[in-house]
């Protein structure tokens, strides 16, 4: 049977979101201001339910709607259209389990074409659905869901783009690299790197003209796609920026850690200190507010200056977010949401970081299977995967596939790119984008393992 593999991705991925969607629907008592909840979540449904009554694109809950673009708009936009269908949340959530199907099925596309084995392309979309990250936020109201799609599809389309530098594939990449950052601002530079990127690639292969025109109708459409969203912030605001939120995470976020590392004091208390300084007033032309705070360049430059301050406190942030973002495999948040009254976790990059692994472990052992369990399985799950990763970026460098070793070392740099510019110590769902990258060197190292188990023994 032709793409039997994509059939079985299909059936696994509904068994087993399904299991989850009723787990997570039990947990909160299919309640939905359970999953609309506070915070981000809360957000994003206060956005997308303005949208829909006509009060705009808005924190507001109450006339004047004052506008906003500390959140892009594509995620606002998807829960909006699908509420728009079905009032209901878990319409939203059950639409973002089927999106995390097409993921997987896209990963698996993306295997099969890079190491021609169908079953290692499979296993891996297995492990993908099994994710504790992924199964944790597709059944949240949070942006990942959809971003993780468009990333996967761009990806998959640079292996087309290098295979055959068809017009189409440039322009379809421009197009989901755009929706991407209007889901996630953290997308919005990816052009540049691919950009820098592609013309290596150009000039190694002896195509940079060709590659140079194709870049430029990926610019094209890439901006196209953008460019509604960048002249609305513009006529509000006056200047054309995808989001404020960098603002806003510079200072309150990564110069708030940096404080708190370097003055011996917790994130949160640091972060308290810094909001209550802050500029609070009513709604004025060129500022825009999340809620009452005023976002503006200035906080970023307030934080590099703190930056410059605090060098080692810098270099310590960075260091435990990028150990966080690739080694927090996700069990401990996906059993604290599973179990009673918890709602996050430590991973276990953050617990070496501060020294304090059994306390934390002990702690972690102490409550209920609901979050033990996950916690054990998450280890178990990614363990060999990071084996496997390291296996296979050690032999990377003697790979003989030019264009196979060009694609798994653009893999690394997206990677690199989304653990340096997730904000360090925040959330482990900042880790997601980067878990089908990972999974894709993971099956490099395993495929090279397998070549190596499977050569004559020619000393025999």
């Amino acid at each position: 049977m032709k793409n039997k593999h994509i059939l079985y991705i299909i059936i696994f991925g509904v068994v087993v979101n399904a299991v989850f969607f009723i787990v997570f629907g039990s947990r909160g008592g299919w309640n939905q201001n359970y999953f609309i909840g506070e915070g981000d979540t809360a957000e994003y449904y206060i956005l997308a339910k303005n949208m829909l009554d006509g009060n705009g694109f808005s924190f507001s809950e109450s006339p004047p709607y004052f506008p906003t673009r500390f959140r892009t708009p594509a995620y606002p936009l998807f829960i909006a259209a699908t509420f728009a269908v079905a009032k209901n949340v878990f319409a939203v959530l059950i639409f973002q389990n089927v999106l995390t199907i097409l993921s997987a099925i896209v990963l698996y596309l993306i295997a099969r074409s890079l190491f021609g084995r169908e079953k290692l392309a499979f296993g891996l979309s297995v492990i993908f659905l099994l994710d504790p990250l992924i199964l944790r936020h597709q059944n949240s109201l949070m942006s990942e869901t959809v971003f993780i799609l468009f990333l996967l599809l761009g990806f998959y389309l640079i292996i087309k783009f290098l295979q055959s530098l068809k017009l189409t594939a440039a322009i379809f990449l421009g197009f989901f690299i755009g929706l991407a950052a209007l889901t996630k601002p953290i997308a919005q530079f990816l052009p540049v790197v691919l950009a820098v990127v592609l013309i290596f690639w150009g000039v190694k292969r002896k195509i940079f003209k060709k590659i140079v025109f194709l870049l430029i109708i990926f610019f094209a459409v890439f901006s196209l796609t953008v460019a509604p969203w960048l002249i609305r912030n513009k006529i509000v605001f006056g200047d054309a920026r995808v989001s404020s939120v960098d603002f806003y995470n510079l200072y309150y976020v990564n110069a708030a850690t940096v404080l708190a590392i370097r003055e011996g004091k917790s994130w949160k208390n640091v972060q308290g200190e810094l909001l209550s300084g802050a500029q609070k007033s009513p709604y004025s032309r060129n500022i825009d507010y999340y809620f009452a705070t005023a976002v503006s360049p200035d906080l970023g430059a307030k934080a590099i200056e703190i930056f410059l301050k605090h060098p080692r406190a810098l270099f310590r942030m960075y260091a435990m977010g990028a150990a966080r973002h690739l080694f927090d495999d996700g069990g401990q948040e996906l059993g604290y949401a599973l179990s009673k009254g918890a709602s996050g976790g430590l991973g276990l990059s953050v617990m070496l970081a501060r020294g304090n692994i059994f306390g934390v472990l002990g702690d972690v052992f102490s409550r209920q299977a609901s979050i033990v369990i996950p916690f054990i399985f998450g280890k178990i799950l990614w363990v060999p995967l990071w084996l496997s990763i390291f296996y296979g970026v050690w032999n990377l460098r003697k790979e003989s596939d030019f264009k196979l070793q060009f694609i798994l070392c653009l893999a690394i740099i997206l990677i690199a790119y989304f653990a340096l510019l997730s904000v360090p110590g925040s959330e482990s769902r900042l880790r997601m984008p980067s878990i089908p990258l990972l999974l894709v060197l993971a099956g490099y190292g395993a495929s090279k393992l397998y070549e190596k188990k499977s050569a004559p023994n020619l000393s025999a």
